[in-house]
């Protein structure tokens, strides 16, 4: 069990602990830029006690020894825009599954609403969205196995297999950008390598790898939990119908109660100690979100679903220098996927009670695969 205190403690101390995965460190240090960044804010400031600190964060994209300065704002007047085009993209995706009775939802909506989303804010051409697919679930397969077992020979040559081909992927792309610039994330992270001493080209590539798998993995399992919460809580499906101003609150709750990410390492770059528990210089140590989740000691019920929960200070997305850049993104989309699947559905049920598949990853929590029967509104 890990409460929430011992959650903060394990990475709210930048000067101690840095994150682990995907050779991307992030620290709480100094002022720089936003600019790659700041279409990720589609949902406005961040919540009290997220921000990093006054100045912004440092992002040290890959292990070259070179850090690019990266400052969180608050989104910008107007950033909700965006979301009808969201919502026009989910409700074209209802409208072309709901021909047929059944349907497996993450296939018709979990799965191609955040990749459409995240490539369309890159400027990535429509008819390449399905090899981000491929692309992810190869990056995610394993993900975590490393720091429980040494990963094979085998699984590194994939890994460097699938880098090396998105590498060639984007090249051609950053080319073009740089020729004749656009206004998406793509060009953004071009003009910060170009300018010098922001993003080596490198540290870019990286950084797409990183967007593109996190901008679609963790929101396809967001948007699948939710939706087996509610089929699990049907007044709670009931009241959502009846009361759409509940969906915020309601997609906070799944959250909570069924994070997307299960657990978070940490390495300990000095020796230290949690609760009584030492942790030598270079440990990793595993930070069980979804433990932290229902800590008792911060919320009421922790094990009951409630969409209408008060103070909902989960730690889903992490907290201060740790907390999700594309956080804001994230909830907006399963709000709207949900919101349109409730408008375009009377109702929907599992057609049986076999087991769904998991995702292969121990980080993950969610399914591949969601078949519903489904009876248009």
């Amino acid at each position: 069990m890990l409460r929430v205190d011992e959650l903060r403690k394990l990475g709210g101390t930048p000067c101690v602990h840095q994150h682990a995965g995907d050779g991307c460190r992030i620290h709480a240090t100094r002022p720089g830029i936003c600019r790659a960044y700041r279409c990720l804010w589609l949902g406005g400031a961040l919540r009290d006690g997220d921000r990093p600190d006054a100045l912004g964060a440092v992002l040290d994209v890959v292990s070259t020894g070179a850090s690019t300065w990266l400052e969180i704002r608050e989104a910008e007047p107007g950033a909700y825009e965006r979301s009808p085009r969201l919502r026009e993209i989910a409700h074209e995706l209802m409208d072309a599954a709901l021909v047929e009775r059944r349907i497996d939802l993450v296939a018709a909506l979990t799965h191609p609403l955040p990749v459409i989303a995240i490539a369309e804010m890159l400027g990535i051409p429509a008819r390449d969205r399905a090899r981000f697919k491929v692309w992810s679930d190869a990056a995610v397969k394993d993900l975590g196995v490393g720091l429980l077992t040494a990963p094979t020979l085998e699984r590194l040559d994939e890994q460097r297999a699938v880098i090396r081909e998105m590498r060639t992927y984007f090249l051609p792309l950053v080319e073009e950008r740089r020729r004749e610039p656009r206004e998406d994330l793509l060009s953004g992270l071009v003009a910060a390598e170009t300018e010098g001493s922001r993003l080596s080209f490198d540290e870019m590539i990286q950084t797409l790898i990183l967007l593109l798998v996190a901008g679609n993995e963790t929101t396809t399992n967001l948007i699948g939990n939710a939706v087996l919460e509610l089929l699990a809580h049907p007044a709670a499906l009931d009241e959502l119908r009846a009361d759409r101003s509940l969906m915020p609150g309601a997609i906070e709750e799944v959250l909570r109660f069924s994070s997307p990410v299960q657990m978070d390492p940490r390495r300990a770059v000095r020796a230290t100690e949690i609760h009584g528990v030492p942790v030598a210089e270079n440990q990793f140590v595993i930070s069980w979100i979804g433990s932290v989740n229902r800590d008792e000691e911060v919320f009421e019920r922790p094990d009951v679903f409630d969409i209408r929960r008060q103070n909902n200070h989960h730690l889903a997305f992490g907290f201060g220098p740790h907390y999700c850049l594309g956080a804001s993104l994230a909830s907006l989309e399963a709000q709207v996927a949900v919101d349109a699947l409730l408008d375009r559905t009377r109702s929907f049920r599992r057609t049986d009670d076999t087991p769904l598949p998991l995702h292969p990853s121990v980080v993950f929590r969610g399914v591949r695969a969601l078949p519903l029967e489904v009876e248009r509104a």
